[in-house]
């Protein structure tokens, strides 16, 4: 006794899914290609933002430095015009009891 089964469907499925696989393996190529070139667009400008916020940071730390030191000088002037004055206010002093 012979049996025969139409596979003419199961052909047709099989048609079907290995265009599927093969739509499916290019969408994925297309995908990692698209991938690359959005990642490399990003990346560059924020390459240039990180660069410019280091450079940024950097002036900032040698201003307060120099405006830490000038700060420094600026107190260093004061102390000793306070002590100038002190000393000719006591040298005055001295010459009026000597001139007296």
């Amino acid at each position: 006794m012979l049996m025969f089964n139409d596979i003419t469907e199961l052909k047709d499925n099989e048609a079907r899914l290995r265009e599927n696989a093969r739509q499916l393996s290019e969408m994925n190529t297309f995908k990692d290609k698209m991938f690359t070139v959005i990642a490399h667009d990003i990346r560059d400008p924020i390459a240039l933002l990180v660069s410019l916020t280091e450079l940024l940071g950097e002036e900032l730390a040698a201003v307060e430095a120099e405006h830490a030191d000038c700060s420094y000088r600026s107190k260093d002037k004061y102390k000793a015009c306070t002590i100038s004055s002190r000393i000719c206010s006591t040298s005055i002093a001295t010459r009026k009891g000597i001139n007296r």
